[in-house]
């Protein structure tokens, strides 16, 4: 009976990740970080057929923050050049990845390019690593910014920013988007998102002190 139980807790994370939960609301995002009364929504939307289109985390805060807080406080490495540049700590998502510039005269951080490496996530989350990154010189495209404020449910368009990431003060409640495009399309619809994912074996240590805490107690209590 408790090898059944114990079993059924380490698998329940499995199963449910095994398929794309779908994001209408701050509700059904699964991966949070930071603390406080206010909660804010990053959305990175990517380009060609991997699956998934776009992706959400949670971000939650006391007082007054930014986007370029919220992306910073999810990002597991920061690369951050330009004069007198501050670095940032370093986020909680060890997939998610962020190359910034420093301008001082304009505002403070611009993104060069964010990343999200799916691989070891379940099927049908695609196995490779997803990109957002400044390619004007090539096709005129890079990482472009947009917010939406709906009280935190999903519907709506979003509208581009006209400043950067560090000059945009988070309400509660607000969806921030990164999509590589020309930044010609103003207001924007944004691919419906799925909730990002905590990293599998983090997950599984957490269910399984859950499951031996659960057992200690039914045995203390048998005894």
């Amino acid at each position: 009976m408790k090898k059944t139980l114990l079993a059924l807790l380490l698998a329940a994370p499995l199963t449910s990740w095994s398929s794309l939960i779908t994001v209408n609301s701050f509700g059904d995002i699964q991966y949070w970080t930071g603390t406080g009364t206010n909660s804010a929504a990053l959305i990175l939307e990517f380009g060609g057929p991997s699956t998934p289109v776009s992706v959400a985390w949670g971000y939650r805060w006391n007082g007054s923050s930014t986007a370029a807080s919220m992306l910073f406080a999810l990002a597991g490495t920061i690369t951050v050049t330009g004069t007198n540049a501050p670095s940032p700590l370093t986020g909680s998502d060890p997939r998610l990845s962020v190359d910034a510039s420093f301008f001082s005269d304009y505002g403070g951080y611009f993104v060069n390019s964010i990343s999200y490496d799916q691989s070891g996530l379940p099927v049908p989350w695609s196995q490779t690593t997803r990109v957002i990154e400044d390619a004007y010189f090539v096709d005129g495209t890079y990482p472009t910014l947009y917010s939406l404020s709906s009280a935190g449910l999903w519907g709506g368009s979003f509208a581009q920013a006209q400043v950067g990431m560090s000059e945009i003060s988070l309400t509660n409640g607000v969806w921030i988007g990164f999509v590589q495009s020309d930044g010609a399309e103003d207001p924007r619809t944004f691919a419906q998102p799925v909730a990002a994912v905590p990293e599998p074996r983090t997950a599984a240590l957490l269910v399984l002190g859950a499951a031996c805490a659960l057992l200690c107690r039914k045995l203390t209590s048998h005894s």
